[in-house]
């Protein structure tokens, strides 16, 4: 190679982008999201059923995230919204398995805490023989509600005849313990503001 007859030869430098060698990314087969009132946590496996997240959140991002994914198998412990999120993540493609929690707890590996009860979900949801709770609608849940409140009003009621009726005997008074027997013997309890259902 020539030498110019200026001075020193300096050859062409071309600038070149590093080649970076990127691993496959897995795609994530099965999560397990804890949830809670304001901090969630997930855990997600991928066919290997190797770890590949462990993420935390908080309520408002919990749907963006899982919007922004494949539609892939998503477990949560049945609890008082579970019924909700497993809704939610529904509508967006996601495959929802809700298990009581007394069937995740033998799968926790170390102590409870929101981190290792994500993992224990995950692990839960993929196992063969698990049973899962079904979800329920938004009218299923509305009726069941329906049925909690009159428990409670038929339990409070029985409670205050059988508070009336141990007053009454106190003092030398007796009835039956039927609260339309209470009514017929002392007119004052006839007077008290009726309740519809039934003993």
């Amino acid at each position: 190679m020539d030498s110019p007859s200026y001075g020193i030869y300096v050859p062409d430098w071309k600038l070149t982008q590093p080649i970076v060698k990127k691993e496959p990314i897995m795609e994530i087969m099965r999560f397990g999201l804890d949830l809670a009132k304001s901090v969630f946590e997930v855990f997600g496996v991928d066919e290997q059923e190797q770890q590949v997240l462990r993420k935390t959140l908080t309520r408002n991002p919990v749907m963006e995230f899982f919007a922004l994914l494949h539609p892939c198998i998503v477990g949560i412990e049945s609890c008082g919204s579970a019924h909700h999120w497993a809704r939610k993540l529904r509508s967006v493609g996601h495959e929802v398995r809700m298990m009581a929690p007394q069937f995740v707890a033998p799968y926790r590996k170390s102590d409870k805490n929101d981190h290792n009860d994500a993992e224990a979900i995950c692990e839960a949801a993929g196992r063969p023989n698990m049973r899962f709770v079904p979800i329920k609608t938004e009218e299923q849940q509305a009726v069941l509600m329906v049925h909690r409140v009159r428990s409670l009003v038929v339990g409070e009621r029985t409670s205050l005849v059988n508070q009336i009726r141990g007053c009454w005997a106190s003092s030398v008074l007796f009835c039956r313990k039927a609260a339309a027997m209470c009514a017929a013997n002392y007119p004052v309890f006839s007077r008290m503001p009726r309740m519809n259902c039934r003993l």
